[in-house]
């Protein structure tokens, strides 16, 4: 190899070795206290929730991801009650919420969530974001 193609070489390789590392991908996010699994056994979708339907024994939801996934998720509670399984803000929902929730028996629009699933647990666990009101823009 002539002597000026390694010397190209070596500097190369040598600011490579200096310069800083390229992320490929996001940092995964930290896991709230209420979330009890080992983090091995723990995956977390957040995004936009398109649709919410409840009965007696089970909760449904659809969530579009930041990722542009369709996910479902099913929360069973054949006690009737999914509210130990639901939280706001990382705070633990209160049968008040679903009120905000659901104005008008509707799923407010642009809901939002992290949905927790832990694969050695029956059920996954969901946060619901808060409603964040924007406020007017000044001129």
């Amino acid at each position: 190899m002539p002597r000026g193609i390694a010397l190209a070489l070596l500097s190369s390789l040598a600011a490579c070795a200096t310069a800083p590392p390229v992320v490929l991908a996001q940092a995964r996010l930290r896991p709230p206290a209420f979330v009890t699994c080992d983090r091995n056994h723990l995956t977390s979708f957040t995004g936009r929730v398109v649709s919410l339907e409840r009965d007696a024994a089970k909760t449904t939801l659809r969530m579009r991801t930041d990722w542009e996934t369709d996910e479902p998720f099913v929360v069973a509670h054949p006690d009737g009650d999914a509210t130990r399984w639901f939280f706001l803000d990382g705070q633990p929902f209160s049968p008040a919420d679903w009120t905000a929730l659901l104005p008008e028996g509707r799923l407010r629009e642009g809901a939002r969530a992290t949905v927790w699933v832990c694969d050695d647990q029956p059920n996954p666990t969901v946060n619901w974001e808060p409603v964040r009101v924007s406020s007017p823009r000044r001129p």
